[in-house]
């Protein structure tokens, strides 16, 4: 199978997401096949443009190009589903604050607006205008600490 080309270089790949193609990209540069992503830019600016684009393309040199095609048919995910979840790193939001354990849980509450926060939205409702309001508060509690925080706290 001969690969298209652009530009005098032999596209490899078509993404419709950016971190697919950065994978892609990273794949092949971590085996020595310099790379390059055509359209990334317009796409980034305009995403609603990628399917009329043809998607961001992956583009390798020509001599190139066969090694690379047979880099991105590899299936990785066997090697992947040996990872156990636990052993992965934690996000940043899943830290606790104080003592840096990972050992939270999470609680959404509802809260009830106050007649402020009603006559505030009437008010803004006679004039045509709605204001969104949070109606939801997502509090962390760590387990090793007892540490209580809410992602609007670190902001």
């Amino acid at each position: 199978m001969f690969p298209e080309r652009q530009s005098g270089l032999s596209i490899v790949g078509r993404f419709l997401y950016l971190h697919e193609a950065d994978l892609a990209k990273a794949l092949l540069n971590s085996e020595g096949i310099e790379s390059w992503l055509l359209d990334e830019n317009q796409i980034r600016h305009r995403w609603h443009l990628g399917g009329a684009l043809g998607g961001i393309k992956l583009a390798v040199a020509p001599e190139s190009a066969e090694r690379a095609l047979d880099l991105l048919a590899q299936d990785f995910s066997e090697a992947l589903q040996d990872i156990p979840e636990q052993s992965l790193p934690a996000h940043a939001e899943e830290i606790c604050p104080r003592c840096g354990a990972a050992a939270i849980r999470e609680v959404s509450t509802q809260r009830v607006p106050s007649a402020i926060q009603w006559l505030v939205s009437l008010f803004f409702l006679v004039l045509g205008a709605l204001v969104p309001r949070r109606r939801f508060t997502v509090t962390r509690h760590c387990g090793g600490c007892g540490q209580e925080w809410s992602h609007s706290d670190r902001r």
